[in-house]
């Protein structure tokens, strides 16, 4: 049986120690939950354990969350912060947009226009992390390294859109110290970006197969799914 509180408990010890490792602050880094095909009382629990952020991949299945969770919980005061980490669709835009507080999947101008296009004015502008892919893969969206910089000007133009920062999946299969190159690679073109791009203060890099090596390599936003909920289920409510 999975112990929810436990696997928190066990990864927020892993990000301390880890942190004292490199001299930097554990509060810098922030723990996402990927909860898609998790039921609503999988995130309730972890919601209980002080888990606030939480990410989807699939539209329609994360808005009945969202909306399920908003109508039956009062958590007002302290409300889950969703992510949208999952392929942008055109058609999609409107609902990411006016459902999401942050997105990290962001690779394409048009895509960009769309979810400001659609951003309610009251709101505050969309967090936004662009998915960076630093070898090319056919199924994965991602601006490539050396178009980072052009894009991040491009996006900054959009008023309802905050730029935060980057994010990368690295290539299936890079393990160990493929994976500390591959990340390095990526922290290593944030830092050269935050001298121009002041304002980005997110890496997010890190899934449950890899996040202990993304906190060597300087993650501040991790994205992990089975490490907290377990293997996923495939029929999600």
């Amino acid at each position: 049986m999975i112990d929810i509180q436990q696997n928190l408990l066990r990864i927020g010890n892993e990000i301390t120690q880890i942190s004292k490792e490199l001299n930097t602050s554990p509060e810098a880094v922030t723990l996402v939950a990927v909860s898609k095909t998790q039921p609503l009382d999988l995130i309730a629990e972890a919601y209980q354990h002080g888990q606030r952020d939480f990410a989807e991949n699939y539209v329609q299945e994360a808005v009945e969350k969202i909306h399920n969770w908003t109508d039956s919980l009062e958590c007002e005061l302290d409300p889950i912060v969703w992510h949208y980490i999952g392929k942008i669709q055109s058609n999609k835009c409107l609902t990411i947009s006016q459902n999401f507080d942050w997105v990290h999947s962001l690779a394409s101008i048009k895509h960009a226009k769309r979810l400001n296009e659609f951003r309610q004015a009251d709101r505050a502008p969309l967090n936004i992390c662009v998915q960076v892919q630093i070898e090319k893969e056919p199924h994965r969206n991602g601006i490539g390294l050396e178009e980072l910089n052009d894009f991040l000007h491009s996006v900054s133009e959009f008023p309802r859109l905050k730029v935060r920062g980057i994010m990368s999946v690295l290539p299936k299969n890079w393990r160990d110290e493929k994976a500390n190159f591959g990340f390095n690679l990526i922290r290593n073109k944030y830092r050269e970006l935050k001298n121009e791009h002041t304002e980005l203060d997110t890496l997010s890099i890190g899934m449950s197969s890899d996040y202990k090596n993304a906190l060597y390599c300087g993650s501040t936003m991790l994205r992990l799914g089975s490490s907290i909920f377990g293997p996923r289920n495939y029929n999600p409510v």
